[in-house]
């Protein structure tokens, strides 16, 4: 299950033209998923397949102490396996297909997994691109994230990730995940000033300590995304938001000179 959010097909496109070269791209990005949860995937994902580049996108919705529900996934031992806690399960899900199949054929007794992984199947591409159409702001007026502050969780769990990633070798891009512009002012309380303040400079110090790049969006997207026809609802791009994003983010990391 993945995001709407950089269009894979639309970056390998430009990439290999621009470069001459025949990379692949996926999407991974989970829906709902708190950094806690994507560094430990993340992590496991570069354990089983060579990895040239990561451009993750980060919001203070990913790293929100209230949101709990996804972040037992963390936990799991095929993930748990790779970030130094070993198991029996850990290992036969890190070295075996079997156990992938046998848990997917026990879920197919569950009508709502089945009629989620049914909707899913028909909105997303073999990249992991989820397309969505048109929608709008279901939440203006309401503060989504009220007081909010990093998860210390999220925040190592992202450094960690970082740190053992690039000493391997491993080269990563960080952007800023925009928000409905419309909407902003109401992401967090006291809109900008707290945004900047709890939210981008701490990112800001990590990974310029990190020696990683990162590419802010939010203050330029009214001249990126038109605010009514590009948006799923106000935290998400639809597909024709997320197409043009995805030409910002290679042609702003081109211009830079930090696509690697």
């Amino acid at each position: 299950m993945a995001d709407t959010g950089i269009n894979p097909a639309i970056f390998e496109d430009l990439v290999n033209k621009k470069y001459n070269t025949n990379y692949r791209c996926f999407n991974m990005g989970f829906s709902s998923s708190m950094v806690e949860v994507s560094a430990a995937v993340a992590n496991s994902i570069t354990k089983w397949h060579k990895i040239d580049l990561i451009i993750w996108g980060l919001s203070p919705i990913d790293m929100d102490p209230n949101f709990t529900e996804t972040r037992a996934i963390a936990k799991l031992p095929v993930f748990a396996y790779n970030n130094g806690n070993p198991t029996i399960v850990g290992f036969l899900y890190n070295h075996f297909r079997f156990p992938w199949i046998l848990a997917t054929l026990l879920h197919q007794q569950n009508e709502e997994y089945t009629k989620v992984l049914s909707l899913f199947n028909n909105v997303m591409d073999s990249q992991g691109m989820r397309h969505s159409t048109q929608g709008k702001i279901i939440n203006e007026g309401k503060v989504l994230l009220p007081d909010f502050s990093i998860d210390p969780n999220d925040f190592k769990a992202f450094e960690n990730f970082l740190s053992g990633y690039k000493s391997k070798g491993g080269k990563i891009i960080v952007f800023e995940m925009p928000v409905n512009p419309d909407f902003y002012p109401n992401l967090v309380t006291r809109g900008d000033e707290n945004y900047q303040k709890d939210f981008i400079a701490p990112i800001q110090n990590l990974l310029s300590s990190e020696s990683v790049p990162f590419v802010q969006s939010q203050k330029n997207i009214s001249n990126i995304l038109d605010s009514k026809s590009c948006w799923g609802n106000e935290t998400h791009m639809n597909t024709e938001g997320a197409n043009k994003f995805t030409q910002y983010i290679f042609h702003t990391i081109e211009n830079e000179g930090i696509l690697p």
